[in-house]
């Protein structure tokens, strides 16, 4: 297996006064990653970016949840693939725009 990569996943939420948080997952066989980060409703930023350091290589499930005061409200599937070092990393994206890079984002 060849070094982990950092990965970035970039999600677009339109600002809305019932927005209140969102929650990305990254899980393939061998690991499984997740962030929740805090929405304020119609103030929040319309684009957010999470930065995974050390994936290792896979196939990856990669899935977004929107939430509400208490409902989840919206729901978002992708496959991404992680390769080796000498290899490019290749989107395996089934619907949307694929991950985009901002280093300026909050982990």
């Amino acid at each position: 297996m060849d070094a982990p990569a950092v990965v970035r996943i970039t999600i677009t939420v339109s600002p809305h006064h019932v927005n209140r948080s969102f929650r990305i997952e990254a899980e393939s066989p061998a690991y499984y990653r997740s962030s929740q980060v805090p929405l304020n409703g119609e103030a929040a930023a319309r684009k957010h970016t999470i930065v995974y350091r050390g994936l290792p290589e896979g196939r990856y499930a990669i899935r977004a949840e929107l939430w509400g005061i208490a409902d989840l409200l919206a729901v978002a599937r992708q496959q991404a693939v992680v390769r080796g070092a000498d290899e490019p990393f290749l989107p395996d994206c089934d619907q949307g725009a694929c991950a985009q890079d901002n280093p300026d984002a909050p982990r």
